[in-house]
């Protein structure tokens, strides 16, 4: 089974005194869901604090549903609006990580950026459509508020297909949050992986799979780069 690298990496600098800047501290990580396999998990954090690898075994989802069934994805029917039709059905499985961090006293977070980087296959017959999602959630101003904001980073969606994938994307999500924002701040990634088959599929027999992996166990397939600043 290959292994899939959620790396969160961290970035802390300054501005003349950078070698004196106290570090960012992760001060609760949080997995939840189906896809988070936790029997599995290890969670490794460098000396300094700053870099947090999580690595998992196994992201995958299966149609027919196959093995154990606490590993088995969530099930969501899909009916006519009108007729009240069995149309189909929604199979999926989630992984929620939530990353609180303090910022030191007197310092800022300047910014933060966020990256994925998935490997993957999908094999789908007749009648089953596919799609992996990536969401990351983070603080952010509104109309003058600290509020939180979402931001779309992966959103692939396939049908009828068998083939192997990369996709990459990177945002900056954090800017100037300010002094005045608090020291406990947290960013949030939803990864989702949703097969549907119809309801003829269903009956025919067809079968799916979507599995993720990052291209090399070494290498992250998420990245968080948070930088901050002493406040004036």
């Amino acid at each position: 089974m290959k292994k899939i690298l959620f790396s969160i990496l961290m970035l802390s600098t300054s501005i003349a005194n950078a070698q004196l800047t106290a570090p960012i501290k992760w001060s609760k990580i949080t997995l939840s869901g189906k896809g988070c396999p936790s029997p599995q998990q290890s969670t490794l954090i460098s000396p300094d604090g700053g870099s947090l690898s999580i690595i998992f075994q196994g992201l995958s989802l299966e149609y027919p549903f196959v093995g154990d069934p606490s590993t088995q994805g969530d099930v969501r029917e899909l009916r006519g609006l009108v007729t009240g039709d069995l149309l189909g059905v929604t199979v999926f499985k989630s992984c929620n990580v939530s990353l609180e961090f303090q910022v030191p006293n007197g310092q800022y977070v300047e910014s933060a950026a966020v990256k994925v980087d998935w490997r993957g296959s999908i094999f789908l017959e007749k009648g089953i459509s596919g799609r992996l999602k990536t969401l990351v959630t983070y603080p952010a101003f509104r109309s003058g508020r600290l509020s939180r904001a979402s931001t779309v980073l992966i959103d692939k969606a396939w049908r009828e297909s068998d083939e192997e994938f990369t996709l990459t994307n990177s945002q900056k999500v954090i800017s100037a949050l300010g002094c005045n924002t608090g020291s406990t701040q947290t960013i949030e990634f939803k990864q989702i992986l949703l097969l549907t088959p119809t309801s003829r599929a269903t009956q025919s027999g067809a079968s799916a799979l979507l599995t993720t992996d990052t291209s090399d166990a070494t290498l992250p397939g998420m990245d968080v780069d948070v930088v901050l600043k002493p406040c004036k």
